[in-house]
């Protein structure tokens, strides 16, 4: 139907890969968000042999965020919007091959064809497991993460009850 909005950051991010190499990684990252410690920590984490995705992830519980659930270290599950654990997607994502990416995303828009939402690069990983794929995450503890005044940020100690300035 005319006038229907259907996209996201997946949406996004497809439309700018132009030419897809075989066997390429791809970081595909949230530009409205802030990875906390290097990005070379991150890629040396993801790029384990035999890993196929990895997410970073900070602690929280705010229902802003996509949320992973691990069993024995490997992703099992991620969930939009709603706190399954308190591992929340900081919206890093690392693909070994940018065609797992591409056919785990058209897999992801043919399950909800008709539907009215953002499509989030983080669910993609839901259909990388159907796929048989090793996921994991890259996690940033709360004593890792600098205090912000913003309690909306990653970079927050926690979503639940960052500590207030006594006036």
């Amino acid at each position: 139907r005319a006038g229907r909005r259907i996209g996201g950051n997946l949406c996004a991010s497809l439309l700018g890969l132009e030419d897809l190499v075989e066997n390429r990684e791809i970081l595909v990252a949230s530009a409205d968000q802030m990875l906390c410690g290097s990005i070379d920590e991150f890629l040396s984490s993801a790029r384990i042999p035999g890993v196929d995705g990895c997410l970073a992830t900070f602690r929280s519980t705010h229902p802003r965020w996509c949320y992973v659930r691990e069993e024995e270290g490997e992703v099992v599950q991620v969930v939009a919007k709603r706190p399954i654990t308190e591992k929340a997607s900081v919206g890093v994502h690392w693909f070994r091959d940018q065609r797992d990416l591409v056919e785990a995303a058209e897999r992801s828009l043919l399950k909800n064809v008709g539907q009215v939402r953002d499509f989030e690069v983080g669910l993609v990983f839901n259909e990388l497991l159907l796929m048989g794929k090793r996921i994991t995450t890259w996690s940033r503890t709360s004593r890792e993460l600098p205090a912000s005044k913003h309690r909306e940020h990653p970079n927050s100690v926690s979503h639940q009850s960052a500590p207030q300035a006594k006036k």
